[in-house]
Formats: C-alpha cells, sequence, structure tokens
C-alpha cells in the first residue's frame, strides 16, 4: 500500500514538472499609431519593431498604413512586463512614450497600445523652397534651437544642372537664407573641382563655421582608366 502511494505521488509530481516544461508563455498582440507633429510631419511605420524589455522577444510590426501597424508577440511571461516600441534610422519619440508596462495573467492579451509623444519642438518655418519640386533630398544640422542648417541635393528631369544648396536659419526656422550654392560641371569635377557628396553629409560648430564632405574625381586617363591610390587621392575635402 505505502508502495502504490509513493509511486502515485512520483507520478503526480512528474506529471507537474512535465507540464510546467511545455508551458508556453501568453500572447500579447496591439497597435502602434505614429502621430503627426503640430506641423503636420508624420514618421513611416516601416522597420519598427516591438521587444519585451529584458528578453529577446521582439517581432516586427506589420504595416497596416503609412503610420500605423499592428504587433503580435508570442511566448511572453507571466507577470508584470514592459514592451518597448523601437524606431528605424530615427529618433522621434520621447523614450517614456515608447514604454508600456502590462500585466500579463493569461493566455492572451490584445490592445496593448503605445501613446507616443514627440520628443522635439517643430520649426517656426522652413526655407521657401521647402516643398519644391527638386527639393526632396535633404539633411538637417542644429546647432542650438535658433541656428541651423538645411542642405538640399537639387536635382529632377527638369534641372539641369543637379545641384546643392544650404540654407540657414538664425531664429529657429523664422526666415531662412541661403549661404551655399553647388552646380554640378562633369567637366570641373574630373578636372579635379570637389563637389559635395549625394551623402549630403554635414556639421556646423557655430553659425559661421563648419564643413560638407565632397567628393573627388579620381580616375586618371593612362593606357587604360584605373583607380589611383587611396594615398594619391582624397576621398573628401572640407568647405
Amino acid at each position: 500500500m505505502q508502495r502504490a502511494v509513493i509511486a502515485g505521488c512520483i507520478g503526480l509530481i512528474m506529471c507537474a514538472w512535465t507540464a510546467s516544461q511545455f508551458a508556453f508563455g501568453a500572447t500579447v498582440s496591439g497597435q502602434v499609431v505614429l502621430p503627426a507633429s503640430d506641423g503636420g510631419w508624420q514618421p513611416g511605420i516601416y522597420g519598427t519593431k516591438v521587444r519585451v524589455e529584458g528578453t529577446d522577444i521582439q517581432t516586427d510590426v506589420v504595416v497596416t498604413g503609412y503610420a500605423e501597424g499592428e504587433f503580435t508577440l508570442n511566448d511572453v511571461p507571466a507577470g508584470r512586463n514592459t514592451m518597448l516600441f523601437i524606431e528605424k534610422d530615427q529618433d522621434a519619440f520621447t523614450q517614456a512614450s515608447k514604454r508600456v508596462e502590462v500585466d500579463v495573467t493569461g493566455d492572451i492579451l490584445s490592445d496593448v497600445a503605445f501613446e507616443l509623444g514627440h520628443h522635439w519642438q517643430e520649426l517656426t518655418g522652413y526655407p521657401t523652397v521647402w516643398g519644391a519640386g527638386g527639393y526632396g533630398e535633404w539633411n538637417a544640422h542644429f546647432v542650438s534651437d535658433r541656428v541651423g542648417f538645411l542642405l538640399f541635393r537639387v536635382r529632377g528631369s527638369d534641372i539641369d544642372p543637379e545641384r546643392r544648396e544650404i540654407y540657414r536659419t538664425l531664429d529657429g526656422g523664422a526666415t531662412w537664407k541661403k549661404i551655399g550654392h553647388w552646380e554640378y560641371d562633369a567637366d570641373d569635377f574630373k578636372a579635379g573641382q570637389p563637389y559635395p557628396g549625394y551623402w549630403r553629409s554635414f556639421h556646423f560648430s557655430d553659425q559661421n563655421h563648419g564643413v560638407i564632405l565632397a567628393a573627388i574625381h579620381c580616375w586618371t586617363v593612362g593606357l587604360s582608366m584605373r583607380m589611383m591610390a587611396a594615398s594619391d587621392c582624397p576621398l573628401a575635402v572640407s568647405y
């Protein structure tokens, strides 16, 4: 009789242990909507992710609209968990708003949502060329909340030659002035004239001093076309 009781107890313990080994966490799902700024700018949802903090549980946000998407996380452990929204190639929202805490008590938790908030201030205004045809490629750099720069790569089917233009504001965007203009000339470029690269990479230390990454043509004509050695051909110069 004692042997039967002991065997039964061992059987129950083994069953409970086996069940715990195959127990899965919960499924947590929700929606992410990226809000537009006060000035109407709205980032895209493409490439964003949601992750459970402190774990390797992560998933891509499935796009349902330009600024909207849905996510589903599997095997989320029971208890208090923090969901993290991960942006792609941008930093538009506050760290606090990209975190949401949830209590996982069952097998399914749905309708989880992030209350995202922008952590930057909208410019007062933009250069007059903003939004014009050919001005869709640009990079920005700000020295302070008052001093900023916009470098455009200006090109299009009706724009010849292609050019670069840089604008500066000293009053937070209320007014802008063009302070640099470079037109591409193939012959001058081949002759060694530097030209701001398509990367539009630049940096300013204050309102009057800065550098712009520029390319230099590195081909020479001999018996055949060849690339000069890196030591003989600078890859970039500063303006």
